[in-house]
C-alpha cells in the first residue's frame, strides 16, 4: 500500500507518483496523484531547511506531457492549474499536522513558481519513460471517451 505524501483537505492523500527533480532531501519538482487517480504538479518552494513548503496544483497528463517535451515552461505548467486552484503546504513532523491553505492559481506569487524561462530538461531515462507512459495514458484515456460516443 502507497503511504500518502501529503494529506489534502476535501481532496484527501497525495500520493508521490514521480519524481522530477530531487538534489537532496526534499524532492525539487514531483508528480503526486490522488486515489482517484488525478495528477498534481509539485515544487518545493522553501528547501533550505525543515519544515518544508511546497505548492502543488491540480493538473492534467496532457499538461505534464507538454512540459516534459519543451512545449510550455514549468512555470506555465503551474499557471494552467486544471482546477484554477493551488495549495500552498508547510511540513510538519506528522503529515495529520501539516498546514494547508487553498489559493487561486491567479493569488500565487510569481517568486513561489519557476522561473518563466524554465524549461524541463529530460536528463534521464527514468524520466524518459516516465514521459512515454504519460503519453500512452492520455491515448488510453482518449480512447475510452471515443468508445462511449
Amino acid at each position: 500500500m502507497k503511504e500518502a505524501y501529503f494529506k489534502i483537505p476535501d481532496i484527501g492523500d497525495l500520493y508521490l507518483h514521480k519524481v522530477l527533480l530531487q538534489i537532496d532531501i526534499p524532492p525539487l519538482l514531483f508528480v503526486c496523484t490522488d486515489s482517484n487517480g488525478k495528477y498534481y504538479l509539485g515544487e518545493c518552494i522553501d528547501s533550505y531547511e525543515f519544515p518544508y513548503q511546497y505548492l502543488i496544483v491540480p493538473t492534467t497528463p496532457d499538461i505534464l506531457i507538454k512540459m516534459l517535451n519543451n512545449k510550455i515552461a514549468m512555470y506555465d505548467a503551474f499557471r494552467m492549474s486544471s482546477d484554477k486552484i493551488a495549495f500552498k503546504v508547510r511540513e510538519a513532523e506528522e503529515l495529520r499536522n501539516d498546514i494547508v491553505c487553498l489559493l487561486q492559481i491567479d493569488d500565487v506569487l510569481d517568486e513561489d513558481l519557476p522561473s518563466k524561462e524554465a524549461f524541463f530538461e529530460i536528463d534521464t531515462g527514468d524520466i524518459k519513460n516516465y514521459l512515454s507512459k504519460l503519453q500512452g495514458y492520455k491515448t488510453y484515456e482518449f480512447s475510452q471517451s471515443a468508445n462511449v460516443l
